[in-house]
């Protein structure tokens, strides 16, 4: 399961922003990604189990094409009791409830075709 322990918080001191480089404020709003990606080739690696400052997430140019990416990855992490995390436009992290079943009922039950010796209908 994709934890975060301190959701929106750096590390007392030890934070980094990904972006900007700078040090994160044990009090800033940031945003903690999780640990997402194992493919180091992945344009975003760099990005999973990372810190940033909220300022600088929101206005971030790949933004929208990170949050796609990493909520297409977690749709495939679920949790025991079938949630999945997902990220908000803004950066926050939720567990979204399980995916409905698609599939068909196997009693689908079809009206009959009308015979010819069926009597005729009347409406």
């Amino acid at each position: 399961m994709l934890g975060v322990s301190n959701p929106g918080r750096g590390l007392a001191g030890t934070a980094t922003c990904a972006l900007c480089h700078q040090s994160i404020d044990p009090d800033a709003d940031a945003v903690v990604t999780p640990d997402f990606l194992a493919d180091e080739t992945d344009p975003f690696f760099r990005f999973s189990d990372a810190t940033m400052h909220r300022a600088c997430f929101v206005v971030w140019d790949k933004r929208k094409l990170f949050i796609a990416h990493l909520n297409r990855i977690a749709r495939h992490l679920v949790a025991e009791d079938g949630t999945y995390p997902q990220m908000t436009s803004e950066g926050d992290l939720v567990q979204r409830p399980p995916q409905a079943e698609t599939t068909r009922s196997p009693h689908l039950v079809l009206p009959a075709r009308p015979t010819n010796s069926d009597p005729p209908v009347n409406n």
